[in-house]
């Protein structure tokens, strides 16, 4: 054999012990690379969820807190708003200049609630412990039991959350409405 046929059989076999080499580091890093990979990815899932919860948590609590300061200061305003309205009762007959700009002044106020999303309760119909607080009670046999007789305070009403319930004097002694008392 000649030298040169000597060394490309060495460079060859050099060449083979190092492509054995090579594949058997890829078969030991590969697989920690995999599983190191699929570590971070985890990682990263967890995080993003974790980021997405603490983002949809926020959104919520600052909602509620808007809510809450909504309520707040509608019922700080609410004896502001029976005022106007005792005083329209009282000015019931007059057509005063008066009367007239402060009835503008209750129309565009009841806008403003309502464009907030407040609104009085509806009081027709008959009692709801849901939105109203019986005070008092008046026996009329003409009309049915637990209906409204009078309305002694306006309740409000923030979407379906009530701020203020209307405070009412509900009937006695009449017919039992259906559906009521089983």
């Amino acid at each position: 054999m000649n030298k040169d046929t000597e060394n490309s059989e060495i460079e060859i076999e050099q060449q083979e012990e190092k492509a054995e080499d090579e594949t058997q580091l890829e078969a030991v890093v590969e697989p920690a690379l995999t599983q190191e990979e699929e570590s971070f990815k985890d990682k990263y899932l967890r995080t993003r969820a974790d980021l997405e919860n603490i983002q949809r948590r926020m959104r919520s609590e600052r909602n509620q807190l808007r809510t809450n300061t909504i309520i707040s200061f509608t019922k700080e305003l609410l004896p502001f708003i029976d005022n106007l309205d005792r005083a329209l009762d009282a000015a019931e007959n007059s057509e005063s200049e008066l009367v007239k700009g402060l009835k503008m002044n209750v129309t565009l106020l009841e806008k403003i609630l309502s464009d907030n999303n407040i609104n009085r309760i509806n009081n027709e119909g008959g009692f709801d412990a849901n939105l109203h607080e019986a005070v008092t009670s008046i026996e009329d046999v003409d009309k049915p039991n637990n209906s409204i007789a009078a309305v002694l305070e306006t309740g409000y009403i923030l979407g379906d959350r009530v701020i203020r319930y209307s405070k009412v004097q509900v009937t006695t002694g009449g017919p039992e409405i259906e559906g009521q008392g089983e």
